[in-house]
Formats: C-alpha cells, sequence, structure tokens
C-alpha cells in the first residue's frame, strides 16, 4: 500500500508541476504573475486542486487494483 501511495504522490507532483508551469507560461491577463509579482492566491488553489484530483484519483484506481492483486496471492 506504501507504494501505491509513494506512486500517487509522485504522479501528482509531477501533473501539479506540468499544470502550473503552462499557468505560468499561458498568463496573458496577469491572473498568476505580473510585473515581479506573483499572486500566490490564484496559484495555490489551482496547484492545490490538480494535486488532489490527480492522487485522490490514482489511489481510487488503485486500490481496487491492488486488493485484487493481493486476494490472488
Amino acid at each position: 500500500m506504501k507504494s501505491i501511495l509513494m506512486v500517487a504522490f509522485i504522479a501528482g507532483l509531477t501533473v501539479t508541476c506540468g499544470a502550473l508551469y503552462l499557468a505560468w507560461q499561458h498568463n496573458p491577463q496577469c491572473e498568476y504573475h505580473c510585473e515581479g509579482v506573483i499572486h500566490w492566491s490564484n496559484l495555490l488553489p489551482l496547484g492545490l486542486s490538480w494535486f488532489a484530483v490527480t492522487f485522490a484519483g490514482l489511489l481510487v484506481v488503485a486500490r481496487p487494483l491492488w486488493l485484487a492483486v493481493k486476494r490472488r496471492q
């Protein structure tokens, strides 16, 4: 079970970093950064939402598969 949590955590961080990078690069309305100022109130919820969806989604899929494999052994 620890390995599933670690994989989900790493995948969540990877997806989150990708989403934040895209938000940073495509920022035409100065929503995330503007003139040297980072708007953390917009950037952090975006990152947390991507992490939560990825982490929880992988756990929802991986846990039943892990239990099925464990029962067969």
